[in-house]
């Protein structure tokens, strides 16, 4: 049996209801999102840094001021100053600003594949610390800037290379004339030939020394010869008579007074 749909009995206190619904759902959303600014540091008192670039390319706002790879700030916003300069301006909670000091360093770093980060370094930390409100100079450097010039190197070290090594090249040249002594040093006359350059000088100079050779051991025959039949045993001064004794004179004895 179909009831009829009059007969059913309304809910009691509906838009109470759904009033509170409602009202939970935004305290929700509300608590949510307090709670996101809490996390993020908004109700954390802060003091302010501006740091002055020729550009701020790269730079978004709510990115992280890192110290030691650590965020200690982020930027509020971004503005030209009336020198045409950007200035960022970062937030420091004053938690983290013992960090900074008034001689510490700050780097805008653009990545190769377009990150980009704000860095800064501290090296004396027994410095004063960086008062609030101060103005620094950003130090940029652009990574990406640099392949313009690494590839004009790099194609500039390629032809080096081509040309050194090319067929007509010096080095070429060189190799080959170093092949070619090599050969020579390897040959019948070996350093002879290398330093003549040619084989027929090399053994002009290996017959002139065998001449020498020959003609200094006829000289050494003679003189081995000469010697004998000078001081031989049956040479002339073996045959010449001994020197005679000298006489000796005998004086008178004087008679003694």
């Amino acid at each position: 049996m179909v009831q009829d749909a009059s007969a059913v009995s309304p809910v009691a206190h509906l838009e109470f209801k759904v009033a509170a619904l409602l009202l939970l759902m935004l305290l929700l959303v509300g608590g949510s999102v307090l709670y996101v600014m809490y996390a993020r540091g908004v109700f954390e008192p802060t003091q302010q840094l501006v740091l002055v670039s020729d550009d701020s390319e790269g730079v978004k706002v709510g990115m992280d001021l890192t110290f030691s790879g650590f965020p200690i700030g982020r930027v509020r916003r971004i503005e030209l100053d009336p020198e045409g300069d950007a200035r960022i301006v970062v937030d420091v909670p004053q938690k983290d600003a013992h960090w900074l000091r008034t001689s510490s360093v700050f780097t805008l770093v653009r990545g190769v594949l377009g990150n980009t980060g704000i860095r800064a370094y501290s090296g004396v930390l027994s410095d004063a610390p960086l008062p609030d409100g101060a103005v620094r100079k950003v130090l940029v450097g652009d990574a990406s800037a640099e392949i313009p010039h690494l590839v004009s190197a790099a194609h500039d070290l390629v032809q080096n290379l081509t040309s050194l090594t090319g067929p007509d090249s010096s080095l070429s040249a060189s190799l080959v004339n170093l092949q070619a002594s090599t050969e020579k040093l390897k040959g019948q006359h070996g350093a002879l030939g290398a330093l003549f350059g040619n084989d027929k000088d090399a053994r002009k100079l290996v017959d002139a020394l065998d001449r020498t050779n020959a003609l200094l051991a006829r000289v050494d025959g003679i003189a081995a010869h000469a010697d004998a039949q000078v001081f031989g045993t049956d040479g002339a001064v073996s045959r010449a008579a001994p020197p005679s004794r000298s006489s000796t004179r005998r004086w008178p004895m004087r008679a003694q007074p």
